[in-house]
């Protein structure tokens, strides 16, 4: 059967869990909107096959740096949820040994 303690920290985890799926998702539309694309105006003004080719690898550059961030970000923001969930989990684990 589960107390009122039990059931308080159950809460407080979910609502961590919940504020980090929002901030993931946040996260998420932030880094789309900085993912580069080709438009319809670089195939025009492409005169070499060679600015067409250099136009993709800078794309595929900054693109590959915005995931990197992303990933990056991303690890933190579970990092710094579980760390914190687990503290509260080893504390209150703690004073009840105690």
């Amino acid at each position: 059967m589960i107390n009122n303690t039990d059931f308080k920290q159950f809460n407080d985890t979910a609502h961590k869990m919940q504020e980090l799926s929002k901030a993931m998702l946040e996260l998420g539309l932030r880094s789309m909107q900085r993912f580069n694309y080709l438009k319809p105006e670089d195939f025009t003004s492409v005169k070499k096959p060679e600015d067409f080719l250099e136009n993709q690898m800078n794309l595929a550059l900054n693109n590959s740096y915005n995931l990197l961030d992303y990933m990056g970000k991303s690890f933190e923001l579970y990092e710094k949820t579980m760390r914190s969930c687990f503290q509260e989990t080893s504390t209150k684990t703690d004073r009840k040994k105690g």
